[in-house]
């Protein structure tokens, strides 16, 4: 290690390629080629005479600035023109075919860290696997890394010492060792706790130096007659083209790579992300932790989100930490999967607690909130008038949201997550996250193009599909239920298009999962017939329907008992809707329910335009459990105890 002696330093700049120390000794100091640079840099394309700086204001806050708009510089593998630096962080700093590691601190501290830093050993820390590498000189590991496939943009390399480190993508191929890399000798712990190290995609820096050898940062150097040919600039992480990947966003339903995760930077003067707008926090892929493993955006703040690094959108708190499941609702307009979704969130939480040992809680409060006030509203109203519910249409604020997808703005359904768990379990197959989807019937017509309105795809990606029918609105069931006081009986039979949707279901998965006409879907398929309170006394004498939940376990053949009987009625009525499902799916189960238990109310509502309503006083959802229950048994096993003992005491 070469370091100059200072007195009294504050802040030190350490040059990754000779091991060499320079104090900052006044303010600002400033990086360039040019005679009146505090800190002279090799000649190179790239770099102007006056190219970046540290400046202090008079509180003495030291920042790092761009001296011209031309410049171009990478402070911890991002893009900036602008970063304020805390004392005690470690600041991974690249300037045109240069690496840097910045730190501030009292003498004693920044001298034992010169002492500790060893810029011939480097470590490849690989998110994806959270694996670290052997420890190399650089150019042996760059050519051990290129040699071994690593990722560019989910590696970071790290010199011994440093908290901060660069992204594979950084260094060209031209710095590796062009022999073949010494054996690795046993990789050692990772130089940091990190939580996270991925692409970069909005890193570009550039031209880069071609070796790291006789380049002292702190005194000119001899320009080069024939600088090296610049190498091309990193492109932005195409994640978008490929949408491959371990995990799928729960909001564009794009696939992608732990290592392609984004961060979102907490800190105030962060904001104006590419793709989000000026308002919005910037989203970056980190490269800086802290000794807690969390993510440090570029003004040093520790950040506790992350976001998709296709549309940007904030995932859910710990959604990379356990197995999550997409459960699509899709259903005919008037079909009720709002109200359905709304009981649900009220229900399933008591039911799993006092019955099955689980606790089943928000995931996303934030995201949340629109299904948490629809739950409110239709609980704690105090006449049906207060209980109407809008019904779920594309545009509509409450189930819909705008987002970036493909290059362009789409309307996509909210996801509303929840996280179920054992009761003091920590295993992974202890717990799992389910994501809700409310979708707009018209989403299925055929006439409608994927391409125009892709909020529908999630069947396609979905881990279970619930498929609500509507008996009312279906011409032959509804011959059925005539002389019922039902006032939803008065109103005139929309378009009746549930067969049509569950076979324009199957079309869309065939289209996007690449099956043939013999093939069916293994996604669990639960067809729910709604509205059971209005026709369980068209069920065969002898008929009745069990519990779901019965002595502390979900009762399987309770499950089956119902699923046949409610089969059987369908068969008899309406038959289309049997053969269509059972052509979707090799795992279908019939469910009967009742959302509000009773026979709703017609109601006037402020604007004059009369509604279908439950009476807050008498909801008594009926069975709306057993489907999700059910389905998430199919998926995780381990996570819902069941039972399959003779049949329970029947329930009507």
């Amino acid at each position: 290690m070469v370091f100059s002696f200072f007195s009294q330093p504050t802040w030190c700049i350490i040059d990754c390629a000779t091991g060499k120390a320079t104090a900052v000794a006044q303010f600002p100091h400033v990086l360039g080629t040019g005679a009146g640079a505090d800190h002279i840099l090799s000649t190179y394309p790239e770099l102007l005479p006056q190219h970046c700086a540290l400046t202090q204001d008079k509180n003495r806050n030291v920042r790092l600035i761009l001296k011209n708009p031309a410049a171009e510089i990478a402070l911890n593998g991002g893009h900036t023109t602008y970063a304020e630096l805390s004392p005690g962080q470690d600041y991974a700093l690249q300037v045109p075919g240069h690496y840097f590691i910045i730190r501030g601190g009292e003498k004693s501290e920044i001298a034992n860290w010169i002492r500790g830093f060893r810029h011939t050993e480097w470590t490849l820390y690989d998110n994806a696997d959270g694996s670290s590498s052997p420890v190399l000189p650089l150019p042996a590991l760059l050519s051990w890394a290129f040699a071994e496939g690593k990722s560019p943009m989910g590696c970071a390399l790290f010199p011994t010492g440093s908290q901060s480190g660069f992204h594979l993508a950084q260094f060209p191929r031209s710095m590796a060792e062009q022999t073949q890399p010494a054996s690795p000798r046993s990789a050692g712990p990772p130089p940091y706790p990190p939580a996270h190290v991925g692409g970069n995609s909005t890193n570009g820096n550039g031209a880069f130096q071609d070796s790291f050898a006789g380049n002292g940062a702190s005194h000119p150097s001899t320009p080069r007659t024939q600088p090296p040919t610049p190498q091309p600039q990193p492109q932005p992480v195409a994640v978008d083209a490929g949408d491959t990947g371990e995990y799928t966003c729960p909001t564009c339903w794009l696939q992608f790579d732990a290592e392609d995760v984004m961060h979102v930077a907490m800190h105030d003067s962060l904001r104006g992300d590419p793709i989000l707008g000026e308002d919005a926090p910037q989203r970056f892929h980190a490269t800086s932790f802290n000794n807690r493993g969390q993510a440090l955006d570029a003004m040093g703040i520790p950040c506790f989100d992350t976001a998709c690094p296709h549309c940007r959108s904030k995932f859910p708190p710990s959604f990379l930490q356990s197995p999550h499941h997409i459960f699509s609702v899709v259903g005919n307009a008037s079909a009720g999967k709002t109200y359905f979704l709304a009981v649900v969130a009220k229900t399933l939480p008591a039911v799993a607690y006092r019955h099955l040992g689980l606790t089943w809680q928000d995931a996303d409060p934030g995201a949340n909130a629109s299904l948490n006030v629809m739950r409110d509203s239709l609980f704690g109203a105090s006449s049906a008038e207060g209980a109407v519910l809008d019904k779920t249409q594309i545009g509509n604020a409450t189930t819909y949201q705008s987002i970036p997808r493909h290059g362009k703005i789409v309307q996509m359904p909210k996801p509303f997550s929840f996280h179920i768990a054992s009761r003091g379990g920590n295993n992974s197959e202890e717990n799992a996250t389910v994501i809700f989807y409310d979708n707009a019937g018209e989403h299925f017509r055929p006439d409608v193009r994927i391409e125009d309105h892709p909020g529908a795809l999630h069947v396609a990606t979905a881990s279970a599909i619930f498929f609500l029918f509507d008996p009312i609105n279906n011409t032959e069931f509804r011959q059925r239920l005539r002389g019922q006081a039902d006032p939803q009986l008065e109103n005139a039979i929309t378009s009746d298009m549930q067969d049509v949707i569950l076979s324009e279901i199957r079309s869309r998965i065939m289209r996007l999962g690449h099956l043939t006409l013999r093939q069916k879907s293994a996604k669990p398929l639960a067809v729910m017939v709604g509205k059971s309170d209005a026709w369980l006394h068209l069920l065969n004498p002898g008929d009745t329907l069990r519990p779901a939940v019965i002595n502390g376990s979900l009762h399987l053949g309770n499950i089956r008992h119902n699923s046949a009987i409610t089969r059987e009625l369908l068969l008899d009525s309406s038959p289309a809707i049997v053969a269509n499902a059972e052509a979707l799916s090799s795992q279908v189960q019939f469910f009967p329910v009742s959302t509000f238990g009773h026979t709703p109310l017609r109601v006037k509502r402020e604007n004059g335009v009369s509604a279908i309503a439950p009476d807050p006083a008498l909801l008594r959802p009926h069975l709306v459990e057993a489907p999700i229950l059910w389905a998430l048994h199919q998926l995780s096993p381990e996570l819902i105890p069941t039972t399959d003992e003779p049949a329970a005491a029947a329930r009507t």
